[in-house]
Formats: C-alpha cells, structure tokens, sequence
C-alpha cells in the first residue's frame, strides 16, 4: 500500500543552538514564511506553498 500524495505534519518542534542561523536556513533555503515571533514560542512558521 503506497501514498500518492505527501504528508504534511501539522506541527514540528525544535531545538537549536543557533536561532539566527536556523531561521535563516528555514526562511532563505528552504522557503518558510515567519508567522509569530513571541517569547513563549520564539517562531512559527509555514511552508510557502
């Protein structure tokens, strides 16, 4: 039994040593958009498509 469309995860947490480094990588290479920036929850972001 196969998949003929991809899944998408609604949600994804992660931890990082480098914020700036990660969000620029998220955000320049792969495409992501910054939603919220807040102190309990640095970013959320989503995919561009």
């Amino acid at each position: 039994m196969g998949f003929s469309k991809s899944l998408r995860p609604g949600l994804v947490q992660l931890r990082v040593l480098d914020l700036d480094k990660t969000l620029d990588f998220y955000t320049n290479i792969l495409g992501n958009i910054t939603v919220t920036t807040n102190l309990n929850r640095p970013v959320q972001m989503r995919t561009a498509v």
